[in-house]
């Protein structure tokens, strides 16, 4: 109960309390039990001087001395509760006793009867009489004092009401200074009380108060040791660690804050009743509409899917995507719901995360994957797919592969720009042939695919043609009119179960035989193929073997001057097959060539030839010795070293060395070509230009490279003399070399006639069947070690 009053009010109120307690417990017990002991105190005093005095009147009785009763009687009178006393006989008569008149009072009180019986008992007797009065009555002896009196007593009559009352005003004079002890005693301690602890209390409530109304910097100015002064600087210390706890709350409140409006996700906060409540920046933006703009709409309303939005809500799905209508432009969003508790209310946290771009690369990636970005056109893997797919159907499938002839010439003499429109217009023409069915792709690079279901052999072959007349007719691109042909494989399914990958391999082989039969034109897959496939397997696995077994050797053909003597003598490799026998070199060369193994075969080609020049010369016939390189030599960074490093090796002339370089070499003259030249033309090596005439740069290079000849191709001698294109290109080459200071060579020459005309256009040096094959190093010579005329 106390609780409820301020401390400074407990206290005197409990001082008092105490106080009533203290007056009630003196009053109700403290007062009764002064007064009977006090009564019992005067009854004891009184009982022994009257027992002494009984005594003294025995003696006097005795003696009949009455005077000296009536002075002793006088004498007990005298005292303050002694109302009288008197000495009498048993008729009552009185003997002695204080005043006169005193036989009334006893015949008044008592009667004789009970008189007489009190004076023969052994013990002083006490009868009450009214409140605090008594009649003691005490025997005296029985010894006759005259012959008529038998026995006597002394009478007295107490009153003990002024004693009694005396103890009761001096208990409350008692209760009165206690009271007023305790009143100044509760005045000390109230006040020190108050210094002591209300004070200092109320200083710390005082300081609680304030920190929390915000003030966080005041504390408690407590001195002492007492626990008020202990819990004082505990609570200074609770308040500098709350101080620390809000600091850190703020700056985690703070930082928070700033990673929620600087992440890159939008949040919106929502009630239970679905209002948005809060929104951070990047949900403004995912919106485009402000904070307040955002809590103003219902969630539903934002989406442009509300149906995908009421199952995320629902709980049907724990994420999916939503989408954003925002200035004309659609905005995906994946979003996810997540719940949190804040002051015992349940809210929602729901997270945007804008993957717009994401979808977009996404689609992007799907379209990189699927799709041909120069042309739109389905990608390689896309259409095999399809075609996966056609051929697991069980149906009939025809599937073209078209490869562009000579197409990275163009590519690289008109600029890569020129030739990804010549890609583009070929894509759109091959459309234009095709029907919805139809998928068309490109394959990559020159090539493109078509896969045409349930379409027999007769119709792709019908669809072929057509494709290749079209192909024929001029392109135009920019200023330049563009002619190019296309080389086209066929390979059938007929509707059984199929595998894509054998399918594709058919078509392959398909184009590549296309191509060796020399291009704009198709070949349609049949076993044939399939075999001559398989032998070009076997010939590639036998040839990997074929250096280390040293099957491989090198023929001459020599090239003829004027005087039917040789100058000089071309090295043609050839190989003699442990199980095949002689190999033609159109069967293996193109392996090599394919399989890379051509490189370390040509320097075996190279260190062979020159260790022949250096025995010819050794022999006193020094004849050079043409060596070809092939396209893939050049793409060696050290070939110019390795070469030069045989030379030394074996010891051999440069001069005596001549590198017959094709027009498919030099497609890529970039620095390392144009160095590697360099390099070997410093070294003394002599460098023709061979194949000349038939690519498209020809003129560019003998401009651009030191060459010291050419060798001109034999498509161009066989129609000699009679072909009047012939003569005039043969001419015209003639003309050019000698005005550039050019050494000539004309191979392919196989008659008479040739060589006649070609003598008489001053070309020196011919080369050719219509002479000599290419025959092993003896043939070429006499028993006598000299060398033939031919």
């Amino acid at each position: 109960m106390l609780s409820r009053y301020s401390l400074r009010r407990s206290i005197p109120t409990l001082l008092a309390i105490f106080a009533l307690i203290f007056a009630a417990l003196l009053i109700l017990i403290l007062l009764p039990i002064s007064q009977k002991n006090a009564l019992h105190s005067w009854s004891n005093y009184t009982n022994h001087m009257l027992i002494q005095l009984q005594s003294s009147l025995n003696d006097h009785l005795r003696l009949n001395r009455r005077e000296e009763m009536a002075t002793e009687l006088a004498e007990l009178g005298s005292l303050p509760n002694v109302l009288w006393a008197a000495v009498i006989d048993t008729e009552l008569r009185t003997v002695a006793a204080t005043r006169l008149g005193i036989e009334a009072s006893i015949h008044t009180q008592l009667d004789k009867q009970q008189l007489s019986e009190l004076m023969h008992k052994h013990t002083p007797s006490w009868l009450p009489l009214k409140k605090q009065r008594y009649l003691a009555v005490y025997p005296l002896n029985r010894q006759q004092f005259n012959s008529n009196d038998q026995a006597a007593a002394l009478l007295v009559e107490l009153d003990f009401t002024p004693f009694l009352r005396q103890t009761t005003n001096n208990a409350w004079l008692y209760l009165a200074q206690a009271l007023l002890l305790l009143l100044v005693l509760g005045l000390i301690l109230n006040r020190l009380y108050f210094h002591l602890v209300v004070k200092r209390i109320s200083h710390i409530s005082n300081i609680a108060q304030r920190y929390a109304a915000g003030n966080l910097q005041v504390r408690t100015h407590l001195e002492g040791k007492d626990e008020i002064s202990l819990l004082g600087a505990g609570i200074n210390s609770m308040l500098r660690q709350l101080e620390s706890n809000n600091k850190a709350l703020q700056e985690s409140e703070l930082m928070l804050r700033n990673l929620v409006s600087a992440a890159p996700v939008g949040l919106l906060v929502m009630t239970e009743q679905q209002q948005i409540i809060e929104a951070n920046p990047a949900a403004q933006q995912i919106f485009n509409l402000s904070a307040a703009e955002l809590c103003a709409n219902q969630p539903e309303q934002l989406f442009s899917n509300p149906e995908q939005w009421q199952q995320l809500i629902q709980g049907t799905c724990k994420k999916t995507l939503l989408l954003v209508e925002r200035n004309a432009k659609r905005v995906t969003t994946e979003a996810v719901l997540n719940t949190f508790s804040r002051d015992d209310k349940n809210y929602t946290l729901l997270l945007l995360n804008d993957i717009s771009e994401r979808t977009q690369a996404e689609q992007r990636m799907h379209y990189l994957a699927n799709y041909d970005v120069l042309t739109g056109l389905f990608n390689r893997n896309n259409i095999l797919r399809h075609v996966e797919k056609t051929l697991q159907a069980n149906r009939e499938l025809s599937l073209v592969l078209i490869d562009l002839d000579r197409f990275q010439y163009l590519n690289d003499a008109l600029g890569h720009n020129i030739g990804d429109q010549l890609l583009q217009a070929v894509a759109h023409r091959l459309q234009g042939y095709t029907t919805h069915q139809d998928i068309l792709a490109r394959a990559g690079g020159d090539e493109f695919m078509v896969a045409l279901p349930d379409t027999s052999l007769d119709q792709a072959e019908t669809l072929v043609k057509q494709l290749l007349e079209a192909l024929n007719e001029p392109f135009k691109i920019l200023q330049y009119e563009l002619f190019i042909t296309a080389s086209i494989g066929i390979a059938h399914h007929k509707g059984s179960t199929g595998d894509a990958v054998q399918l594709l391999k058919h078509v392959d082989l398909a184009l590549y035989h296309a191509k060796k039969m020399g291009r704009n034109c198709f070949i349609s897959f049949n076993s044939e193929l399939a075999t001559d496939a398989a032998v070009r397997q076997e010939l590639t696995e036998e040839l990997r073997h074929a250096l280390s077994r040293g099957e491989f050797e090198l023929y001459y053909q020599p090239q003829i001057d004027a005087d039917n003597r040789p100058v000089a003598m071309e090295a043609l490799l050839r190989w003699q097959s442990s199980s095949r026998g002689l190999v033609s070199p159109d069967q293996f060369i193109p392996l090599l060539e394919e399989t890379g193994m051509i490189l370390e075969v040509s320097r075996w080609v190279f260190r062979t030839a020159c260790r022949q020049a250096t025995a010819w010369s050794t022999q006193g016939t020094p004849l050079r010795i043409a060596v070809n390189l092939s396209p893939l030599d050049f793409l060696q960074a050290d070939l110019a070293g390795s070469l030069i490093a045989i030379l030394h090796e074996e010891q051999t002339p440069t001069q005596l060395i001549e590198l017959e370089i094709t027009e498919n070499s030099l497609l890529d003259s970039g620095t390392q070509v144009q160095n590697t030249l360099k390099q070997l033309k410093a070294a003394g090596l002599l460098l023709y230009l061979d194949d000349f005439g038939t690519g498209y740069s020809s003129l560019t290079y003998i401009k651009r490279f030191q060459f010291d000849g050419i060798k001109i191709d034999r498509e161009f001698v066989q129609g000699l003399p009679e072909c009047q294109q012939s003569i005039a290109l043969i001419r015209g080459i003639l003309t050019i070399a000698e005005h550039l200071g050019l050494d000539v060579v004309a191979e392919g020459v196989e008659t008479k006639e040739q060589a006649a005309f070609l003598r008489q256009q001053g070309c020196r040096r011919l080369q050719g069947y219509y002479f000599s094959a290419a025959q092993p190093t003896a043939s070429h010579f006499n028993s006598d070690k000299s060398l033939k005329l031919y």
